[in-house]
């Protein structure tokens, strides 16, 4: 599947209003316990964890909402590319990665998110769309924005 195809596979989704903008963008976890009694969670539950999402409509629709303290918000939403940090070596746009585990101890360092790869596990497979900077590294690696591959 194309990224363009990608894109095109909008979800209906509920966030807390102060996040309902257009342009959003946020990684989906998966169920909380708060949402165990909700009435429309499978709304939220047709996300897949770990994955990166943008949000491109807000619906008039709102929810009381456990997890947001201002409640809920329906909105649509399309699945976002994730930066990742990798093997520069490996940097090529439209290339798959098999991703492996970082053991990065430089949390306070502003690339630790992408090359720890929060959200992504080893073994996930990653096509490449974008290709960007060498990130201040020892290690050589280079940011990508990246989409699950099929």
């Amino acid at each position: 599947m194309t990224p363009d195809e990608e894109k095109k596979k909008k979800s209906i989704t509920i966030v807390g209003k102060n996040q309902a903008r257009e342009g959003y963008v946020f990684m989906y976890s998966g169920p909380m316990p708060e949402c165990k009694a909700c009435k429309v969670k499978n709304i939220c539950f047709c996300l897949s964890p770990g994955q990166t999402y943008k949000v491109t409509g807000v619906r008039d629709k709102t929810h009381a909402c456990d997890v947001f303290s201002e409640g809920g918000q329906v909105v649509e939403v399309d699945i976002s590319p994730s930066t990742i940090a990798i093997d520069g070596k490996k940097a090529i746009k439209g290339s798959v990665v098999t991703l492996k585990e970082t053991k990065c101890k430089r949390i306070a360092c502003p690339h630790y998110k992408a090359c720890t790869m929060i959200g992504s596990k080893k073994g996930d497979k990653m096509k490449i769309v974008s290709v960007g900077e060498k990130v201040d590294c020892p290690e050589g690696r280079v940011a990508v924005d990246a989409f699950p591959a099929e």
